[in-house]
């Protein structure tokens, strides 16, 4: 699995190791397994057709049936309830119902899935992010040696600069400028000629480092509001989750009809 990088402006990217992303993927999906074996998660447990069964074989039903939920093979979980049917993705699920169990997991977990979109965080909240990373390894849920120290320590450095975080050190992302209409004279993200490929390409390279990273930041900033969770802030912590709020015990709690329908079923 490819590590993390984080960047921010006038300084190398600092790189978490691929051992920890495989590392929260396990505390993530392990976390989950556990929550939903509890006895009052036996009608989730149900919708969801798990077995309970233990490997056989080597072969986890149940992992795989959750696997499959997850990238959405043949079928998604549903909820209903007063403000209608929305659904209710598995990654998110999952990944909320860590966090609720385990406040030190937070900000692990959300740059394990933020890093392939750029989650980022403003020059104001670096400290803040650093306190966390902090309580990740203070908590043993982050391992020490596996760059988190780095990453502390470049957060607290200074609160002038975002830092942006990338799963192969793409930031700042031509293409991601591009699709943004930041930078409007590179044109669209459209097909376009050998000649208009080469024109960009030429007008990129004459950028500054500077140049660049404003224009990635712009073309973060512009994000649609639905983008809200990949910039990171206490405030984003306290309110949102990981593609909906939802996690395990708060959907039994509330009682919400739940059922699995075949993917691309309209709402």
């Amino acid at each position: 699995m490819s590590g993390i990088y984080f960047h921010t402006v006038g300084h190398e990217p600092v790189v978490v190791r691929g051992a920890e992303r495989a590392r929260i993927e396990v505390l993530v999906r392990d976390t989950f397994r556990e929550v939903l074996r509890r006895p009052h998660m036996a009608e989730l447990r149900r919708t969801l057709r798990l077995t309970g069964a233990p490997p056989m074989e080597g072969f986890d039903y149940d992992q795989a049936q959750l696997t499959g939920l997850a990238w959405g093979y043949e079928e998604e979980l549903w909820a209903a309830g007063p403000l209608g049917v929305e659904r209710v993705g598995m990654v998110g699920l999952a990944a909320n119902t860590t966090v609720a169990e385990l406040a030190a997991s937070q900000a692990l977990v959300w740059v394990h899935y933020g890093c392939e979109a750029h989650g980022w965080v403003d020059g104001a909240d670096r400290g803040w992010l650093a306190d966390r990373y902090q309580d990740a390894l203070d908590a043993g849920l982050a391992r020490a040696g596996f760059g988190w120290e780095e990453v502390i320590e470049l957060l607290r450095q200074s609160s002038a600069a975002p830092v942006v975080t990338s799963f192969y050190g793409d930031f700042p992302n031509v293409q991601e400028i591009i699709n943004s209409g930041v930078w409007p004279e590179a044109g669209t993200g459209g097909s376009l000629s050998d000649a208009d490929l080469s024109a960009r390409e030429q007008l990129w390279d004459g950028l500054t480092d500077d140049q660049r990273w404003e224009l990635g930041m712009a073309a973060l900033r512009a994000r649609p509001a639905d983008a809200g969770e990949l910039r990171w802030s206490p405030d984003v912590f306290a309110r949102m989750g990981i593609e909906h709020d939802h996690n395990a015990e708060e959907l039994v709690r509330r009682g919400l009809e739940l059922r699995l329908v075949p993917v691309g079923t309209p709402a």
